[in-house]
């Protein structure tokens, strides 16, 4: 029962920070004219590194692809996204994650999705 609610609890945490996430980077979707995703493409890798006593230590990456599909005149559709994270614990933790978020047909089509896997286990 108690890994039951671990990993609903772990369910929630994801889709809360999945919607932080998507919070955060839709007011950074269009990025300024002078910017390099206003033509081509863009990979913006960050490194993760964090403690908390639940996890241990944490590690990392998180990877996000800036493009635009077809060819929009720069500025008037936002730049499509496809990000990818790996995290691994020292408590052989393992989560990861993949999300996009695509503006097709000039912008007048937007798919989204996400997927994610986890690898908690905890002492009982």
């Amino acid at each position: 029962m108690r890994v039951a609610r671990v990993g609903l609890l772990m369910s929630i945490a994801g889709v809360a920070l999945l919607a932080t996430t998507e919070r955060a980077t839709a007011q950074d979707s269009l990025p300024p004219p002078d910017s390099a995703v206003t033509e081509g493409s863009t990979i913006v890798p960050l490194p993760v590194l964090f403690y908390q006593p639940e996890t241990g230590t944490g590690f990392g990456a998180l990877v996000t692809y800036f493009f635009r599909p077809g060819s929009p005149p720069a500025g008037t559709v936002p730049a499509s996204e496809l990000t990818g994270s790996a995290i691994y614990t020292t408590r052989k933790q393992i989560l990861t994650a993949l999300s996009s978020r695509l503006y097709l047909s000039g912008g007048a089509l937007r798919l989204a999705g996400s997927l994610t896997f986890t690898k908690f286990p905890t002492k009982l």
